[in-house]
């Protein structure tokens, strides 16, 4: 039998996500393509949309689709569907993970166990719309700085592991009084 993907767990894609954009379908559970068939068209995401994270402790966080494949998702998560014509994905995406947003979405929640921010809230998020040449010029500026900060953690990280590997050598020099 045929079944397509239904993002299920958001909150364990969000933890994997880290500083990346995309999503994958690891884990996933499945649904019926009579089930998707059901789903009003506004509601299944398509390549270039951004899927927000808007339930729980990860609210705030957005992905871009990245795929062509057909899929669902839960009720915690807003789909928005940017136009092309006024508004870049990655720009967008990039707006929407600044603290100054992240932190208007909070605002904007209802809730307390389970806080969630409604789509009228999002909707109302005061997102900059700039000249598409202007995004373009934004987005490529923040992909140079992402790229830089990457590379930066990766050091970092190889780092740590020389001083982990370092520090039983100068500890027993330590002990027996060579330091």
């Amino acid at each position: 039998m045929l079944v397509l993907p239904i993002l299920t767990d958001f909150r364990l894609l969000c933890k994997k996500l880290g500083c990346s954009r995309y999503f994958h379908f690891n884990g996933c559970k499945y649904v019926t393509p009579e089930y998707y068939a059901s789903i009003k068209a506004h509601r299944i995401p398509t390549k270039g949309d951004i899927l927000y994270s808007a339930v729980g402790a990860t609210l705030g966080i957005p992905a871009i689709v990245n795929t062509d494949e057909e899929f669902c998702f839960q009720r915690y998560v807003a789909l928005i569907k940017p136009n092309p014509n006024k508004l870049l994905s990655k720009f967008l995406w990039y707006m929407l993970k600044s603290g100054t947003l992240y932190k208007k979405a909070w605002e904007g929640t209802t809730g307390s166990a389970q806080p969630t921010v409604p789509l009228r809230a999002i909707r109302m998020l005061p997102i900059p719309v700039p000249p598409l040449p202007e995004q373009h010029r934004i987005v490529a500026y923040l992909d140079e700085l992402q790229t830089k900060v990457d590379k930066m953690k990766r050091l970092r990280e190889q780092a740590m592991k020389e001083l982990d590997a370092l520090l039983p050598s100068i500890l027993d020099k330590a002990f027996k009084g060579e330091l």
